[in-house]
């Protein structure tokens, strides 16, 4: 009989508190230790969770045997440090996205995990939507032809971040789910932004992607929006794809719409295509199971099984290498920059 997973979260801040909440809920899962150097944090989770060990120290965590996984929680330029003593230690690992901010970061972990025969989970929580699967099958079935171009948006009004730029914190989202659903590489990218809450942290990002087959993708992501939004859509050549992935929205509609002739004899005196079909053709909406749940169950099989998930640390290395290439686009001012560059780099 298998036991349950021994938990630690590291980091119990606005995110930490939801990875305590859900590994507290979830069958499989001991939560059994929380550390954050911060001593209201710590109090907070013991509050909530009087079973719990807290610790402010991660030496401790990762010394004690009986912890057999490390959830990080922490912001994004801690991750790489904790994640490879957390598997030094021979722990499991998830990750919060980003898996790291670089590649050949990324890389090493990817291999450290490979040696240590550990689970590396990263936090990427849109993949593990029924609705985001759904859409995965209705683009392999051709349900709109081949895609033509894609558009994410990812804005709402607060949750500014003081420790990482709007790229950083909301791109993993967006550019994992591109993969996923249409298993298509960016092959460059082009990222513009501007800091207008605080100086050098952008804040507002419009990012385009060239990808694979002629497809191209654009991304606008906003921190101080008036609507909190989280859509993705879909243009075919005979229909169209609408996803929305925040909690409380979360549905998928698949449109058709058909194309009208101009007819020979006015073609030079129309200057209009007709439409002449538009319509919803399906709709389909969110159960009340939410998305981190799914992943946390995920990450249990993984450990369990050894088999990779849709967001293993090896599928998010190509997500890593377009979000650190457009990292260097931002810092550029929105110059093109080859992914593979990227890549190469972090194989030599």
């Amino acid at each position: 009989m298998k036991h349950d997973i021994r938990v630690a979260v590291v980091g119990a801040g606005y995110w930490g508190a939801h990875l305590l909440r859900v590994f507290q809920a979830t069958e499989g899962f001991a939560l059994t230790h929380v550390c954050d150097m911060r001593p209201e944090a710590l109090h907070d989770a013991q509050v909530r969770y009087p079973h719990v060990v807290v610790e402010s120290a991660l030496s401790a965590v990762l010394r004690d045997p009986t912890i057999d996984a490390v959830v990080v929680a922490t912001p994004p330029a801690a991750h790489v440090t904790i994640a490879e003593a957390a598997l030094n230690a021979g722990k499991h690992v998830w990750v919060e996205k980003p898996l790291a901010l670089t590649y050949t970061e990324g890389q090493r972990l990817v291999a450290l995990a490979h040696a240590q025969r550990r689970a590396l989970f990263v936090d990427e929580t849109f993949l593990y939507d029924p609705l985001v699967e759904q859409l995965r099958v209705w683009l392999a079935a051709g349900a709109i032809g081949k895609p033509q171009h894609v558009t994410l948006e990812r804005t709402g009004m607060g949750r500014i971040r003081r420790d990482s730029n709007v790229w950083w914190n909301s791109a993993p989202h967006d550019v994992s789910i591109l993969h996923y659903v249409l298993n298509a590489r960016v092959r460059a990218i082009a990222v513009f932004g501007y800091a207008f809450v605080q100086p050098g942290i952008a804040d507002v990002v419009w990012a385009s992607l060239q990808m694979e087959e002629r497809l191209m993708a654009h991304i606008h992501l906003h921190w101080l929006f008036p609507e909190k939004k989280a859509p993705l859509t879909i243009v075919g050549e005979r229909g169209m794809l609408r996803y929305e992935g925040r909690f409380e929205q979360r549905r998928l509609t698949r449109y058709g719409y058909r194309l009208g002739e101009v007819a020979p004899e006015i073609r030079r005196a129309a200057n209009v295509i007709p439409i002449e079909q538009y319509q919803v053709e399906e709709e389909v909406y969110g159960d009340p199971v939410e998305p981190l749940t799914r992943a946390s169950l995920a990450f249990r099989e993984m450990i369990h099984s050894g088999d990779p998930a849709p967001s293993s640390g090896e599928q998010s290395l190509r997500t890593l290498a377009v979000l650190e290439a457009g990292a260097q686009s931002l810092a550029q001012g929105g110059m093109w920059i080859e992914v593979s560059a990227i890549v190469d780099r972090g194989r030599g």
